[in-house]
């Protein structure tokens, strides 16, 4: 009689705490505000995560403080659903965050409680400015693999925004870490201070004078629309010139934007013509009938690009691995 009243009083206790504990979506809501408030460690507790892994990311100095958590919706059942001890029921959970940014993590029962078996995001940033990454506070050198990912908690940080540098500046301000899975890629964008801008510039009006002086070796120019030079008579090929004389006219205006060049080994950035210059053309060379002629020719500035790499102190630097900056020109007889 007695072992029967134990063993009823024991199925009692497991039942009344089984139907009071958290449900699912509590457990979610209690995780992200904690991490809202940068209690990182007592998120860690809630989540009951098992096997953490070591990222210099996991720490409240990396993360924004203040975000709103938007939503938290019911919990959706994947697996079981069968109150006993053999099956273990594993729900889904849908969050919105700052921004309305939706997310979702998987919970699975973990004795009285519930286990969030996605607590932490792989993000991957790519590609790479620096030979570092700053998020919040904190600055992390690029792992020795060469892989540019760390694992992170979901919620919302500042890449960058910390760095006191005059060149450059992040153009995303926020990034809100929300993801349905545990990878999420990041891409970083910088736009070019005025400091920027008028370092490229000069960069920028390097490379011109390299062209007038022809000097070849840093600088090649090449008609972008013809393939020979119109004199008001006749035609000149590029070949044919046997005296040339450049010089400036105006300095085109440049800026500083995203490259569009796939797989660029030095980074997103690039110089941009974002006012074509002008130069002036004084020359000799042979016709079409191979007689000598005396031509000048206004030649605009539409297109010429440096790769753009900040080093790790924050200066640009213009690295071109040897090889001349192609310049292309338009031009059109003075005389016309």
């Amino acid at each position: 009689m007695l072992a029967a009243s134990m063993a009823a009083l024991f199925v009692l206790v497991w039942f009344v705490a089984w139907v009071s504990r958290d449900e699912p979506d509590e457990v979610v809501r209690d995780y992200l505000e904690a991490l809202s408030a940068g209690r990182t460690a007592e998120a860690l507790e809630i989540s009951r995560a098992e096997d953490v892994p070591s990222s210099p990311f996991l720490r409240p100095e990396a993360m924004d403080g203040g975000w709103t958590v938007d939503e938290v919706e019911a919990p959706d059942l994947v697996e079981g659903g069968i109150p006993d001890f053999e099956n273990e029921d594993v729900y889904s959970v849908d969050y919105r965050l700052s921004g309305d940014r939706p997310g979702q993590f998987h919970l699975a029962e973990d004795g009285w409680s519930w286990r969030i078996e996605n607590p932490l995001v792989y993000v991957q940033f790519t590609p790479i400015v620096y030979s570092f990454v700053q998020v919040g506070t904190v600055r992390a050198p690029l792992p020795d693999d060469g892989s540019p990912g760390f694992w992170m908690f979901p919620g919302v940080y500042r890449p960058y925004a910390d760095l006191s540098f005059e060149a450059l500046a992040p153009k995303q301000p926020q990034l809100v870490v929300a993801p349905r899975w545990d990878r999420y890629r990041y891409s970083p964008e910088f736009a070019a201070t005025a400091a920027g801008n008028r370092i490229a510039q000069t960069a920028a009006d390097t490379v011109v004078d390299d062209c007038v002086a022809l000097r070849t070796a840093k600088c090649t120019m090449a008609l972008e629309y013809q393939s020979d030079y119109d004199t008001g008579t006749d035609t000149v090929e590029l070949e044919d010139v046997t005296a040339q004389r450049w010089r400036v006219v105006r300095r085109p205006v440049v800026g500083v934007r995203g490259s569009l060049r796939e797989g660029d080994a030095y980074g997103p950035l690039e110089t941009h013509v974002v006012t074509p210059g002008v130069l002036r053309l004084d020359a000799t060379g042979l016709d079409r009938y191979d007689e000598p002629v005396t031509f000048s020719q206004t030649c605009e500035i539409t297109k010429f690009r440096l790769t753009v790499r900040p080093n790790d102190a924050g200066a640009l630097t213009f690295p071109r691995d040897g090889k001349p900056v192609h310049v292309k020109l338009d031009c059109t007889n003075a005389g016309a």
